[in-house]
């Protein structure tokens, strides 16, 4: 039996998944035949190309008949019977993308021959400019969403057969080209040779108060700040240090938050790292210097203080803010992880980049607080935090070769999450002695 081959304007539509064409040799094995013929233009399949396989593999003839002019327009007579198809709306827009470009070559070609334009619907003859939208209407997508996947079909041939297919949206192809840009960047400055005349790190001893004033304005690409908490915790100094009135402590903060917002570059992060008691005001006070928070984010710590007369602590807050809102560092990939999707029910719509995470961390991938027998623990350093925590938030926020500060430096977690990430970390860090830990530390990272 010879093999009829598909034609072009067949493939404008993507091909059945398995379960559809299974369901459908079963229909015309039960009807031993086909009960819709194969249609043929220009001696190829038209319309039936799965029909005309599944009789092929059932050794069954196939019945045909030739399109008929008539009909009007070849494309348009191929979306016509693709209304009972099923598809993602993804596919949809993919679809309409194949379908707009053929619309659009035959409106070129009748022009060029000087035809007539029909007047019926399946004789459709439309203006380049307008074919895309029209495709998109004819599925019901937006024409928004037809360039959407115009773009992805530009950009990354797989990704677009992918979204064709239907084994990704073309939200997560999107996603997924952009990962992809930002690997590419990532990777040019990764790659070059350390040609900086700065070391690429530095732990400076001093309240940051009297040092920040003397940095480079608008250098550092991000500021990590995990401030004292006046709540008599010894950072080094004593636990009367860290006790101060509510007033005098808060117009502290004021004086450094502006500080970081001056040091800050113009497409610059902050992350400010808090426990409850002042949580409130510092979402005031962020706001009214001019930062602009993009989450409210929860660390859940796993385990924290037990309380007999309240609920447990086990979580601190993440103000995640940006200088401007429109124009900032976010590189995803520095928060991916597995969704439940995947990893608990095996759903195919499930992404298999995994997702971004949620606006509590800690839980899914778990971010716990170190305990003493920690391998990066230090000694002397009761609120020291994990290399969990600060890696994503310096390769979420930051490029490789930006300036990276934290102005409450304690053990370097930040500085060593910069150095391990080919950033310059700077830490300040009032305590003297602590200060030199620290760079111990630094030394051997």
């Amino acid at each position: 039996m010879k093999r009829l081959l598909p034609h072009p304007l067949s493939e404008l539509l993507p091909p059945l998944g398995p379960e559809q064409f299974a369901a459908l040799k079963d229909a015309i094995a039960h009807n031993k035949g086909l009960l819709k013929p194969v249609v043929l233009f220009d001696g190829k399949i038209l319309d039936g190309r799965h029909r005309a396989i599944a009789c092929y593999e059932l050794g069954l003839p196939v019945r045909t008949i030739e399109f008929d002019p008539a009909w009007g327009s070849p494309a348009f007579f191929v979306y016509q019977n693709s209304l009972n198809r099923e598809m993602t709306v993804s596919q949809k827009a993919a679809a309409a993308v194949e379908v707009a470009d053929a619309l659009a070559a035959e409106a070129e070609s009748r022009s060029r021959s000087n035809l007539k334009k029909g007047s019926r619907p399946g004789n459709i003859s439309v203006p380049q400019g307008e074919s895309r939208d029209l495709a998109g209407s004819l599925w019901r997508v937006s024409g928004r969403y037809v360039s959407e996947a115009k773009a992805i079909r530009e950009h990354d041939a797989k990704l677009y057969s992918a979204v064709r297919l239907g084994a990704v949206t073309i939200a997560q192809a999107k996603r997924e080209i952009h990962r992809n840009k930002k690997r590419k960047a990532l990777a040019k400055p990764a790659a070059a040779p350390s040609a900086q005349a700065w070391e690429t790190w530095d732990i400076i001893a001093g309240d940051c108060l009297k040092v920040m004033p003397t940095m480079p304005r608008r250098h550092a690409r991000l500021i990590f700040a995990d401030p004292p908490y006046n709540q008599s915790i010894d950072y080094g100094d004593g636990e009367k240090a860290d006790a101060r009135s509510e007033s005098e402590y808060l117009d502290e903060c004021a004086q450094w938050m502006a500080e970081c917002f001056e040091l800050l570059a113009p497409d610059g992060t902050m992350c400010v790292l808090i426990s409850d008691e002042y949580a409130a005001h510092y979402a005031i006070m962020l706001g009214e210097i001019g930062f602009h928070r993009r989450s409210w984010i929860k660390w859940y710590e796993s385990f924290g203080v037990n309380c007999n007369n309240n609920f447990n602590r086990c979580s601190r807050h993440v103000f995640y803010c940006v200088k401007d809102e429109q124009n900032f560092v976010f590189n995803p990939d520095a928060f991916n992880r597995q969704s439940d999707r995947q990893v608990k029910y095996g759903d195919k719509r499930a992404n298999p980049k995994g997702k971004i995470w949620d606006n509590v961390w800690g839980i899914n991938p778990p971010i716990p607080r170190l305990v003493d027998n920690a391998p990066e623990r230090m000694p002397d350093f009761r609120t020291q935090l994990p290399l969990a925590l600060l890696k994503p938030i310096v390769e979420g926020f930051s490029d490789p070769g930006d300036v990276v500060l934290d102005p409450f430096s304690g053990s370097g977690t930040t500085v060593a999450a910069a150095k391990l990430l080919g950033r310059k970390g700077i830490g300040i860090e009032k305590n003297a002695a602590r200060a030199e830990q620290s760079r111990q530390r630094l030394a051997s990272v």
